[in-house]
């Protein structure tokens, strides 16, 4: 029979083993503890403050264990490079915040990259006494207090190594414990969603496949957001790379003196069964529906997208690469580039992505929407302001577009039907109401919601219109498309927004898109065998990352990029294409 002196003995020993960790690196675990409270609590970011604080003990405690494997004599130097490292990328993170509005981020990381000493300075400049009051300055009081703590002669008794250790005892082993294991259990799923982000480099999309992450932190900590922002410049810097051959690459066989003016409008979340085109028993667009009855409108009835999201979307219509081809998006060229190549001059007005600018939320677009080397190859003109409505990029079209002897390309890319979709129309466009729809299942901000997602269908259908009135009396073709769907509470689901979930309806929704292209009279006139090709092709299957060799085809452009089996209306057209929606499923719905 084991004797209680015995158990006591081991219980006590098994304490003392838990509470070594902390023992030995008492004054470390404290002092960054601190500091991550402050990182944690006072700059924002896309975390559960309450749980990043329990995260943070269980964080500090497996590096601390962890600091026992590295041998006595060079521990100390392992804590100071890690005091170092935390109490300056806390430092940075902060004076982001105060000073940009935003936390450490990968954008921010790829400037300092490319920022030289006399940039760097300036920038430090902006340090005022202001930034005191602010999370930059508790860092700063932070590090200051430990700085004198360490230097200072004579340290109080309570300072004492030994004092410090009688706060481990073995009968704390219970606390910690307890506070060890909420902080690690209640944020696995966000450690896992680091590991597959940061370590693996996978992107969103492939790790929501491979399971529903709710993380509940995720970069919850200066630290993490560096480590992040360092692994997806890494493999941004690879896609730079595969971008910069793929325009070395791009070659096309003859050069255009003339040719059609080719519009191309890229929609934002329009849902195909909204669109009173389709069938949808609102008048959600009247203008297209005056362009169909002229005859010239050519509806295509079976397009989705490969992407549910804008950023894969909007890659995937700008690239030669179509899926199932060899290699990535960024291997092969951009359309735009080979137009320019061919003569034409080329517009970009879009009211989401501008040249030149920073913003995390945009990251992936910075590599070849906003890039300098990347957009210059692309464009000729490019508006340099957003707009809090799309009618803005009509003013944007007739200031820039200017007279040219050459053929040539707009591309006008809404904000569109973007959530909120109350702010993507102004208050005097209002058109439908609550009380329009017999949805009894549906509540008062759900029946809200509908109802401001076919306003802002109206009015963005006003701007299209505007665009065609524009063009109309030119030999000009405009091709119309969405870079994704919305689900929006169609066959009689109470859901809204976008979701990976596989099941017909989010699919539908989602990823089936309008699509059509409409021919001027001049056009219509001058190339009436290509308007019996464009009506032939109408109803066959479809998907956009094709489109660019749409565009191709239209403009009479030779290039060895051009692939007539992915061009829908080409007669080597090939409808038995398989349709990978997210690099992972068919579309057969």
């Amino acid at each position: 029979m084991i004797s209680k002196q015995r158990i006591s003995h081991f219980l006590q020993s098994l304490g003392g083993i838990l509470m070594r960790p902390i023992g030995e690196s008492l004054a470390f675990f404290i002092s960054m503890y601190l500091l991550g409270v402050v990182c944690v609590l006072f700059v924002p970011y896309d975390s559960s403050r309450l749980v990043g604080v329990f995260q943070l003990f269980a964080d500090l405690y497996l590096l601390c264990a962890f600091l026992l494997l590295v041998p006595q004599r060079f521990r100390p130097f392992t804590k100071g490079v890690l005091y170092a490292l935390f109490y300056v990328v806390a430092l940075i993170d902060a004076f982001c915040y105060a000073h940009l509005g935003t936390a450490f981020c990968p954008t921010f990381l790829q400037q300092v990259i490319y920022t030289n000493p006399r940039e760097c300075s300036e920038f430090l400049s902006l340090i005022t006494w202001s930034d005191l009051w602010s999370p930059f300055g508790l860092v700063l009081t932070l590090l200051g207090a430990h700085i004198l703590l360490a230097i200072w002669p004579r340290k109080p008794k309570w300072m004492g190594l030994a004092q410090m250790r009688n706060l481990c005892k073995p009968v704390c082993a219970v606390p910690v414990c307890c506070l060890f294991f909420v902080g690690f259990f209640a944020t696995i799923d966000s450690r896992e969603y680091v590991f597959y982000r940061v370590i693996c480099g996978l992107d969103e999309l492939n790790v929501q496949r491979m399971k529903d992450f709710e993380p509940k932190t995720k970069y919850y900590l200066p630290i993490y957001r560096l480590a992040y922002s360092v692994s997806e410049n890494i493999q941004q810097a690879a896609i730079c790379r595969d971008l910069a051959k793929s325009l070395d690459k791009a070659v096309v066989t003859s050069r255009l003196s003339s040719g059609p003016h080719i519009v191309l409008i890229i929609g934002e979340s329009c849902n195909k069964r909204h669109s009173s085109l389709y069938g949808y028993d609102k008048l959600t667009t009247p203008c297209q529906q005056r362009m169909y009855d002229t005859g010239r409108l050519a509806v295509f009835s079976d397009v989705v997208s490969p992407w549910n999201v804008t950023c894969e979307a909007f890659q995937s219509i700008m690239t030669t690469h179509c899926i199932g081809m060899d290699g990535t998006w960024a291997s092969q060229p951009l359309f735009p580039h080979l137009f320019r190549l061919a003569g034409y001059h080329t517009e970009f007005f879009s009211n989401q992505y501008l040249a030149n600018t920073v913003g995390f939320s945009a990251f992936k677009e910075e590599i070849f929407m906003s890039n300098a080397r990347f957009s210059h190859a692309m464009f000729d003109v490019r508006n340099d302001s957003l707009h809090r409505f799309d009618d803005g990029l009509i003013d944007d079209y007739r200031a820039l577009t200017g007279k040219s002897n050459k053929p040539k390309l707009s591309v006008f890319h809404f904000l569109g039907l973007h959530f909120d979709f109350s702010q993507r129309y102004p208050a005097s466009r209002v058109v439908f109401a609550e009380t329009d729809y017999s949805r009894k299942d549906l509540n008062a901000e759900h029946l809200k919601l509908l109802a401001d997602y076919d306003n802002a269908y109206r009015y963005n259908d006003s701007i299209i219109g505007e665009i065609v009135k524009m063009v109309d009396q030119e030999e000009a073709i405009v091709v119309f498309l969405s870079d994704h769907g919305e689900r929006i509470f169609d066959d009689n689901t109470q859901e809204w927004g976008r979701t990976l979930e596989w099941s017909a309806a989010n699919i539908r929704q989602q990823y089936d898109i309008p699509f059509w292209i409409y021919v001027t009279e001049t056009y219509k006139s001058c190339h009436p065998r290509m308007w019996h090709d464009i009506q032939d092709a109408r109803r066959r299957p479809f998907m956009t990352d094709a489109v660019s060799h749409v565009l191709l085809h239209l403009a009479g452009i030779q290039t060895p990029w051009y692939s007539p089996v992915h061009d829908v209306l080409s007669r080597k057209y090939n409808p038995q294409r398989p349709r990978i929606l997210n690099r992972e499923r068919k579309y057969a719905y």
